[in-house]
């Protein structure tokens, strides 16, 4: 299987996926990001799909990725094509919360650093995006946002991701 980034009609039809899943916009760090935005990759013939937003170069912010079924490599297939189609950026990062377990074990599997917890950022982000949910994975309270980074080139500090 391979992702690939994909336009018109396939691309419309992956944001109305991910939008029925996930809601649009996203709020990442108390800001929006409308998947309308960002660029789309599709792995295999729909089983994953991946938005990937540039705005705040040198940093790639994965704004939402989804592996339809789980388990089956469609994760790290989207992870390695947003890593090729991000070369020219210096690191990539996302944000998970914290109930997000099973996120929080396969981004670091795959070379993701934790890089920033922020204590009641999902509670202050359903002022923007009320359908957030208030309890998560494995019946966890979800309130608080965690971001990872993958450094793509080499850097003096880590902090220069934040």
């Amino acid at each position: 299987m391979r992702a690939r980034l994909v336009e018109g009609l396939d691309r419309a039809d992956a944001i109305a996926r991910l939008a029925s899943s996930w809601g649009d916009p996203m709020v990442v760090r108390g800001e929006r990001w409308l998947l309308g935005d960002c660029e789309i990759l599709v792995a295999g013939a729909g089983e994953g799909v991946a938005a990937v937003c540039g705005r705040d170069r040198p940093v790639a912010e994965i704004v939402v990725i989804e592996a339809f079924d789980r388990r089956q490599g469609i994760g790290t297939v989207l992870i390695d094509a947003i890593i090729a189609h991000c070369r020219d950026f210096e690191a990539l990062r996302l944000c998970t919360t914290n109930d997000n377990l099973d996120a929080l074990r396969f981004y670091q599997r795959r070379g993701f650093r934790l890089s920033a917890v922020r204590p009641d950022a999902v509670t202050q982000a359903r002022r923007l995006k009320p359908s957030i949910a208030l309890v998560g994975d494995y019946g966890i309270e979800m309130c608080d946002e965690i971001d990872l980074v993958l450094p793509l080139r080499a850097v003096d500090s880590p902090e220069a991701f934040l």
